[in-house]
């Protein structure tokens, strides 16, 4: 009875708050730390998702990530995904934390498709297997280590919160993961070549983008992109032949706040 008070309270939280980020409150530590309190009674529950285009998909509740459980997370992203990737389609998600997105593309993508989770954070990547059997989702391939444009290992900063960011440099609160791109990978798993591809990796998104390369060229996918503040990815897209416009709306992705999420289209794309 109380979880199910305390899932209907943080449902009730204004989307303003939660939808342009996985955290409540846009991270603020104390707001996470408050709702990590009171969220207490639904850690480890499994509940379904009440709204968005997960809407119905069971998914577990873990205290540092409970705005996933709202459906209210990054909706114009949310409702991009459901245009673009297709029944049989393969989608790649870069960066997939607990398996939000991983497994709202597992439902689009339906039983003929695949999809392709990329998490170097191991908690993490259990959270994303354990989301996806839940589901009885059998089409997802999860990939436990970071997108980059080398193979090789990095050190994945996790800042203590509900997201983590690849760095070269390790600190103090860091772990060292394996890297890999996607074009080395697509080189021994041809037959999991993207449709559509979601880039969410905390400022390592030209890296990434560098290390698909090859996949840009030859497979043309759709991308997206959350910008995080850094933008030089951007001359990678143009010089790759594709077309960028911002899911949220605004006029061009130099204009666009940090948080935003580019959408780039190869030029050939219909």
């Amino acid at each position: 009875m109380l979880a199910r008070f305390v899932h209907a309270l943080l449902g009730a939280v204004p989307a303003s708050l939660v939808g342009r980020s996985r955290t409540f409150g846009g991270g603020a530590r104390a707001v996470e730390a408050l709702v990590a309190l009171v969220g207490r009674p639904l850690e480890g529950r499994t509940v379904a998702i009440p709204r968005g285009e997960a809407r119905g998909i069971s998914f577990r509740a873990e205290r540092r990530s409970l705005a996933w459980i709202t459906g209210k997370v990054e909706p114009e992203v949310q409702r991009a995904l459901r245009s673009l990737v297709a029944p049989g389609a393969t989608f790649v998600d870069a960066g997939a934390s607990i398996g939000f997105f991983t497994v709202l593309g597992a439902r689009l993508v339906g039983p003929a498709g695949r999809v392709v989770a990329f998490e170097p954070n191991g908690a993490a990547a259990a959270a994303i297997r354990t989301n996806a059997d839940l589901n009885g989702f059998e089409n997802v391939v999860i990939v436990p280590k970071a997108l980059s444009d080398r193979d090789g290992y990095g050190f994945l900063d996790g800042r203590a919160g509900a997201t983590s960011a690849l760095v070269d440099v390790p600190t103090p609160t860091a772990t060292r993961v394996r890297t890999t791109s996607l074009d080395t990978f697509l080189s021994e798993r041809s037959e999991l070549a993207p449709h559509v591809v979601k880039i969410d990796v905390e400022g390592h998104e030209a890296a990434v983008l560098r290390g698909m390369a090859a996949t840009l060229k030859a497979v043309r996918p759709v991308v997206i992109v959350e910008m995080h503040g850094d933008r030089r990815f951007l001359s990678i897209l143009d010089e790759a032949g594709y077309t960028c416009s911002v899911v949220e709306g605004y006029v061009s992705p130099t204009d666009a706040p940090s948080w935003a999420h580019v959408l780039g289209l190869p030029a050939d794309y219909s």
